[in-house]
């Protein structure tokens, strides 16, 4: 059976005198290292260089759960997995997307099969999240509870927006706050958009998961 484990390497001491936590995969008498982006410092561990810090660990814990539920989802076929099969196996489950990207290739989508009225009130849930978030990247991760309370208070306000126009110079409009009706269009549109991006994420990993188990029986 394949394990993940936290650990923390001497070797791996960086110049401001952290370390960077791996994951340590074990697996066919093979070990790899997949990164985090989660770092200690010399008093959160012990002189055998194991973590010590509970909140660490509380974060670490949770990574480690993700990894063992997809290795068991896999058990039976293990063993056609080498253990840098099943790193890349799990940093594939790891994927996150990009929501704006998503947004693009849905609207895209709904254009080509003549649906420009959807895909124009998709457009400007788009393009609000853009306003919101004041980039043009957002991970589906982002879209969470707390930021959705944060949005339909900015939804619901008055607002200056700045946007590059066909000539491609700045264009500043003013917007007033959303009524209740436009409100709720405007969050089923932002359900519509996020419900799609899940299903495509869960679709891939299936398909990532029998590609992957195809390619190691050749």
């Amino acid at each position: 059976m394949a394990t993940v484990s936290a650990v923390v390497y001497d070797l791996h001491k960086k110049k401001d005198g952290t370390y960077n936590i791996k994951i340590r995969i074990y697996h066919k008498g093979v070990r790899r290292l997949i990164d985090t982006s989660h770092y200690v410092s010399q008093r959160q561990l012990d002189t055998k260089f194991n973590i010590k810090d509970k909140f660490v660990l509380n974060i670490l814990d949770e990574t480690l759960l993700k990894y063992r539920r997809v290795i068991s989802e896999i058990t039976d076929k293990l063993d056609l997995f080498t253990v840098d099969d099943l790193r890349d196996h799990l940093l594939g489950n790891e994927k996150e997307i990009d929501f704006i990207e998503f947004c693009d290739f849905y609207i895209d989508q709904l254009r080509k099969e003549g649906r420009n009225g959807s895909a124009n009130n998709h457009r400007t849930v788009r393009n609000s999240l853009v306003d919101y978030f004041q980039k043009e990247s957002v991970l589906i991760k982002e879209i969470n509870t707390n930021m959705l309370n944060r949005y339909m208070l900015y939804l619901k306000s008055d607002r200056k927006l700045t946007r590059i126009n066909q000539l491609k110079k700045e264009v500043t409009t003013s917007r007033t706050g959303l009524s209740r009706s436009g409100l709720f269009n405007h969050l089923r549109d932002l359900k519509t958009l996020f419900n799609a991006a899940v299903k495509y994420i869960t679709t891939m990993i299936s398909v990532f998961t029998e590609l992957n188990i195809i390619l190691l029986k050749i």
